[in-house]
């Protein structure tokens, strides 16, 4: 039965330990939702009220597969997530003197032209 606990493919699972630990730490809510033929869109509503979005979608609408769709679309708000998370972290650590904080800034020029 594909139903059944044993065949369920559970999107939690796929998440390596450090998202799950991300997900538990900040995560209050996920919502899902189909957009369209083909696109899944995930939003993740954090326990301060934050909201993060996450999208997926296939090349072909024969080929969307609702799950997948939010494996993919809930990895991508947890990568945005990370990025708030790791700024977040750092600002605490910088303001209890842990880390150093530059002392000025370097600008860096980009050249237009590739060197041979």
């Amino acid at each position: 039965m594909m139903n059944s606990p044993e065949n369920r493919y559970d999107v939690y699972a796929t998440l390596t330990p450090y998202q799950q630990k991300l997900f538990e730490e900040w995560v209050k809510k996920a919502e899902f939702v189909k957009a369209g033929l083909k696109t899944t869109i995930c939003l993740l509503t954090l326990m301060n009220g934050f909201e993060v979005v996450g999208t997926s979608a296939c090349v072909n609408p024969a080929d969307f597969d609702a799950t997948i769709g939010k494996e993919y679309a809930l990895k991508e708000a947890l990568r945005k997530l990370d990025g708030r998370v790791g700024f977040y972290r750092q600002v605490i650590l910088a303001g209890e003197g842990k880390i150093d904080e530059p002392s000025e800034v370097e600008v860096i020029e980009v050249s237009d032209s590739v060197s041979e």
